[in-house]
């Protein structure tokens, strides 16, 4: 199963020189242009050397130092073992420095969408490369007058933006939105069918696979409890467990935090779904030889996550998804986020995953198995845009977090990126297998955000959302 590369394109625009490249296989001379064009020349050959080369030659530093040089080795090489060579079926309104592809596998026809991010800055490095396994699913005509109580639609620029939304609903999209700017709710609402068998609509109260936006919860679950005295990031992990192995005995909370513990992306053999509990997460992780030295590199790991979780477990006495739903969500007044299984949610509030690989007969968080620690702290949360709407206020008003953990939070772990249109944003990006994508949009000291999901793998939840934003702040403010 092919494990998705994350996504943080930052520059969306129109580009009409793509056209002829379709025919010929080759991409204008243009920075988005070479860089596929050298993205395909290694999927095909699939050779070591060349993957290497192109690496160093076209891997923004921050993009290329986020994982390991031999991770992203495996990665490239594992798109030339899935893909190899491909067709260009389409491009998706490509920019100077963003594009959307979908592709077709030439051996075994299967589709593929590649997401493609560069640097606006020269030498335009390659800041992400995303690439997700499409279905073609036939999907009934958008639901008509759904009565959404919650549903909000505000002002001109809310309307604006609702009217995108719609043309991509009848284009086939299909999920929620919040969208707040100065604290005012401009867009809160659903769009397309939760359940297309059964004709169930999307509405504000529908919940998501939102994956990996679980790490923002174990994160602030460690600082509530460095708050309140029960442990420091500056922790080593040999304060919490035993046995560590010598080369992982200076690895600290910080680093866990950071991405900087060493520890590989994953510790499972199977999947989110692979029954695991905690001891065994912690040995099996434990046990991993380090892709470097703890606090001199940076590469992106759930295991660290995992760990992260049975700190919590240990130093709270709750199993973690308790502490979550004791210490964090009920302050916050989450109703409906949660985790696979959830006894709260109707089978009818939770989305089906459409237009990807999918899980069981019902590919629904409702219906996957229950998590496990495959997956416990750094993945496998459900939830809506409202709620994480909900989750953030609650955060920037201090009822989870006191003043001091809070600016830890937004100045050393949680820290922005700075925009050619919006000011110091947070994005967040999250595929899977399943169909569902999520993107997050924070714009600092403004109370304004965007949330969106969606659970068609036909659209990218990142880029419709980054679309929307640009159009929050196109009048600045």
């Amino acid at each position: 199963m092919l494990k998705t590369t994350l996504i943080l394109t930052m520059v969306i625009a129109l580009m009409a020189t793509m056209s002829a490249a379709l025919q010929q296989k080759r991409f204008p001379d243009s920075p988005t242009g070479r860089a596929l064009n050298a993205l395909f020349d290694i999927m095909q050959s699939g050779d070591d050397t060349a993957i290497r080369a192109f690496i160093d030659d076209y891997f923004d530093p921050e993009f290329r130092d986020h994982f390991s040089i031999d991770e992203h080795v495996a990665q490239l090489r594992s798109l030339h073992e899935e893909l190899g060579a491909v067709r260009v079926l389409s491009v998706d309104k490509p920019g100077p420095f963003s594009v959307i592809l979908d592709v077709e596998a030439e051996s075994s026809h299967e589709r593929y969408r590649i997401e493609l991010g560069l640097n606006p800055t020269p030498p335009h490095g390659i800041t992400g490369i995303g690439v997700m396994p499409v279905t073609s699913q036939p999907v009934p005509d958008p639901p008509e007058n759904v009565e959404d109580p919650n549903a909000v639609v505000s002002g001109d620029l809310g309307g604006k933006m609702d009217a995108v939304m719609r043309e991509l609903e009848a284009e086939g999209f299909s999920g929620a939105l919040i969208a707040v700017k100065n604290g005012e709710v401009l867009l809160h609402k659903g769009y397309g069918w939760a359940d297309r068998e059964r004709r169930v609509p999307v509405t504000t109260e529908t919940v998501f696979d939102v994956a990996s936006y679980a790490k923002s919860i174990t994160r602030a679950g460690i600082l509530k409890l460095e708050q309140e005295g029960k442990l420091s990031t500056g922790d080593p992990i040999t304060r919490f467990f035993v046995n560590v192995p010598a080369d992982k005995q200076s690895i600290t909370i910080h680093h866990l935090l950071t991405m900087q513990s060493g520890l590989h992306e994953y510790h499972d053999d199977s999947g989110d779904f692979q029954p695991m509990t905690r001891d065994e997460a912690v040995q099996r992780i434990l046990a991993q030889p380090l892709r470097f030295t703890p606090g001199e590199d940076r590469g992106y790991s759930n295991s660290g996550y995992g760990l992260l979780a049975a700190i919590i477990e240990i130093v709270s006495g709750m199993p973690y998804m308790e502490y979550t739903q004791t210490e964090l969500f009920k302050p916050a007044r989450l109703r409906y986020t949660g985790y696979y299984r959830n006894p709260r949610w109707t089978p009818e509030q939770a989305a089906h995953g459409y237009d990807a690989k999918s899980y069981g007969d019902e590919n629904s968080p409702y219906h996957w198995p229950e998590i496990t620690w495959a997956c416990i702290g750094g993945g496998c949360l459900v939830s809506s845009p409202g709620e994480q709407g909900r989750w953030l206020n609650a955060l920037l008003d201090h009822e989870i977090l006191g003043e001091t953990a809070l600016d830890k939070l937004y100045t050393v772990y949680k820290k922005g990126a700075d925009t050619d249109w919006g000011g110091e944003m947070i994005a967040f990006a999250e595929s899977n297998d399943f169909g569902f994508t999520a993107g997050t949009f924070e714009f600092l000291g403004r109370r304004s955000y965007l949330f969106i999901s969606t659970n068609t793998g036909r659209f990218s939840a990142p880029r419709v959302g980054e679309r929307l934003a640009r159009m929050m702040y196109s009048s600045g403010g």
